[in-house]
């Protein structure tokens, strides 16, 4: 019986081994098997390559150096089982890979070295924007770049933390044209939306006596008026075609050789900017036809003013006498001292006293007979003092026997 039983056992053994076998046969020779769409999302990292018939891992693939490179869902596999799939998500390769793609994700600013390097990143910004201000400011007020050494031992003096790097005068200088460049730029992209242009210009000297001309720019934006400076151009030669490169010159630096169209033209009334035959006027009617000059109408009031003023006696007198109390008190700091004095008793502010000048005429006028109000009383009071010390001894006696009657 047993000996049956051991027989029958044996027979059924090898009838499943057999049946094994012709299944494994079937399935890899006969059986057809489809990619399940549902397996896309069961398994989010699967892709399939409908034109090659092949599935692989994204993620694996898209790390070449840290998965498995034999691996069939890396190389592409065309044999479409779950059982594959299920294998290859517990495999450490894939898991590796899967870690270092999370983290890829992840902004720089979420990780340690990220946040170590963006707190750096701030505080050195924060010096720089420092030793900007410092050297705007230096610019602003016409100070030597010399200037900015001390400036920035005194503000770290005073706890404000600058670092210890760009803290001379050569890099004031490349701050400073860091600056202009960006001013430069903002005023390009703005012209660059404008259709037109006028442009005004005028002659002044810096601090070493050269002559420059300031080049100024007038367009449209946003429906409103803007008037921004373009470039002060030193001048090859004071003549028309020298002031005419300059302005020439102004004008491309901020708009290019493509720039907005260049319709309208402001000058003072002097004959080199204003001629008619060969000024600044004419060469430019030459370039451009349908430009308008003008002659400047803030310019051109001062001169009528000072015109009509010629022809009052009256004006006259007052201008001299405006401008002897500036030259009495401007050129002696003792008379300015005293004079401070008597304002100091009679609890008064003082003014100081401005001169009248040639050009803006009117400005300067009603400046210099704003401190003549102002200081009235202080100032008689003062010129009744020095001219009684200038008085000589018979006319003080007569003085005081006047006095006694």
């Amino acid at each position: 019986m047993d000996r049956f039983v051991k027989k029958s056992a044996v027979k059924s053994l090898k009838r499943q081994n057999s049946d094994k076998e012709y299944d494994k046969e079937y399935d890899r020779k006969k059986r057809k098997r489809n990619f399940q769409s549902s397996w896309l999302a069961e398994f989010p990292w699967l892709t399939l390559d409908k034109d090659r018939g092949i599935m692989k891992c994204k993620i694996c693939c898209k790390w070449p150096n840290v998965c498995d490179p034999k691996s069939p869902l890396v190389t592409g596999s065309d044999r479409f089982r779950k059982d594959p799939l299920y294998t290859h998500a517990k495999s450490s390769h894939h898991t590796a890979c899967v870690v270092r793609n999370d983290n890829s994700k992840k902004p720089i600013n979420d990780t340690p070295i990220g946040k170590a390097v963006v707190r750096s990143q701030k505080e050195q910004q924060h010096k720089l924007k420092g030793l900007f201000n410092t050297a705007y400011a230096i610019a602003k007020n016409c100070r030597p770049f010399s200037d900015f050494e001390w400036l920035t031992k005194l503000q770290k003096k005073n706890g404000i933390d600058l670092g210890e790097n760009y803290l001379n005068e050569k890099r004031c200088k490349d701050f400073v044209l860091a600056i202009a460049n960006q001013l430069f730029d903002e005023v390009r992209s703005k012209l660059s939306c404008a259709r037109f242009l006028t442009v005004l210009a005028d002659g002044s000297t810096d601090t070493t006596v050269v002559e420059q001309e300031t080049v100024s720019v007038r367009y449209v934006h946003k429906g409103q008026p803007v008037t921004e400076l373009a470039e002060i151009v030193p001048l090859e030669s004071a003549k028309a075609t020298g002031v005419y490169k300059a302005v020439k010159q102004g004008i491309t630096a901020v708009t290019g050789d493509d720039g907005p169209s260049l319709i309208g033209a402001n000058f003072d009334g002097a004959s080199v900017m204003m001629g008619e035959n060969s000024g600044v006027k004419a060469l430019l009617q030459k370039d451009y036809p349908v430009i308008t000059v003008i002659h400047c109408v803030a310019h051109k009031l001062e001169l009528s003013v000072l015109d009509a003023a010629k022809s009052m006696p009256y004006l006259s007198t007052f201008e001299e006498t405006i401008k002897s109390i500036f030259n009495f008190y401007h050129f002696s700091t003792k008379r300015r001292r005293e004079l401070a004095e008597i304002a100091d008793l009679l609890s008064t502010m003082l003014t100081n006293y401005s001169s009248v000048k040639a050009v803006r005429w009117v400005a300067s006028k009603s400046r210099a007979l704003l401190a003549v109000k102002k200081n009235f009383a202080s100032t008689v009071l003062h010129t009744e003092d020095a001219a009684g010390d200038q008085r000589t001894p018979k006319q003080k006696e007569r003085q005081q026997v006047f006095t006694r009657r």
